[in-house]
């Protein structure tokens, strides 16, 4: 009897132990599905939030071009893009990877965020700038910035050419790092490679799409809110030959 209430007892474990094994894999799979499903959700949501921050990214790009800016105007476009960058990640985005042509800046110091501040200098002026994004995963790319300046005088545009790497510190921010500067003399003159400290800029990705790209920054001096809105630029080498800087004159120089 000893040996029946046993093989009984140990015939029921076995039975509990396949029963909560069976419940166990329903429940995963049950956990898997829910999971699945809130992606799907979440997938969608980012779909139809691209579309309308298109729609208003479009908007912002006609309001830059106006004759007569409205500079509050395009703050609110800009703030209306920007409480969309939780759900679109723009900072892990593969439209990064373009070359972006600026069509506004909020004022002086927002351009010497990315670019070198010499437009700054007596009698010179920005004439264009340009950033290309390229290379890389969604995380990390190589980061190539073009300004071309403008001397008053009989003198030719200047071209300074920053290189180096960028990479995405959250769903909304570029951590940039220029470990390479050309001049419009075609001489290397800041860097790692020059023998001084990289330079290490951080910008937040207010939005980026096909089309419009969105940099923001805050003054160190005066705390303020720095803007940049870039368009996509579908021919940079042709471009810049109309500019006259095409061509980088250092590798010009390798080349003779």
């Amino acid at each position: 009897m000893r040996h029946r209430a046993s093989a009984i007892s140990e015939q029921r474990d076995r039975c509990a132990t396949l029963t909560m094994g069976a419940a166990g894999k329903k429940r995963k799979k049950m956990e898997k599905d829910a999971l699945k499903y809130a992606d799907g959700i979440n997938k969608n949501v980012a779909r139809e939030t691209q579309k309308e921050a298109d729609v208003i990214a479009e908007r912002l790009l006609k309001t830059c071009a106006e004759p007569k800016r409205d500079l509050t105007k395009i703050a609110a476009e800009i703030a209306d893009l920007r409480s969309r960058t939780s759900a679109l990640k723009p900072a892990q985005s593969y439209e990064l990877g373009k070359d972006w042509r600026l069509v506004f800046a909020s004022d002086d110091d927002a351009i010497s965020v990315v670019g070198t501040g010499l437009h700054k200098l007596p009698l010179t002026r920005m004439q264009d700038f340009f950033i290309t994004l390229e290379g890389g995963s969604n995380t990390a790319r190589n980061i190539v910035t073009i300004e071309v300046l403008r001397v008053i005088g009989p003198f030719p545009n200047l071209r300074n050419t920053l290189s180096g790497g960028c990479k995405s510190t959250g769903a909304g921010s570029l951590n940039i790092r220029y470990t390479s500067m050309i001049d419009g003399t075609g001489k290397e003159t800041g860097g790692s490679q020059t023998g001084e400290q990289d330079r290490v800029v951080d910008v937040d990705v207010a939005f980026v799409g096909q089309g419009v790209l969105v940099l923001e920054s805050v003054s160190a001096k005066s705390k303020k809110p720095l803007s940049l809105v870039f368009a996509k630029e579908p021919d940079l080498e042709g471009e810049l030959a109309k500019l006259r800087v095409a061509g980088d004159k250092k590798d010009d120089k390798k080349k003779k």
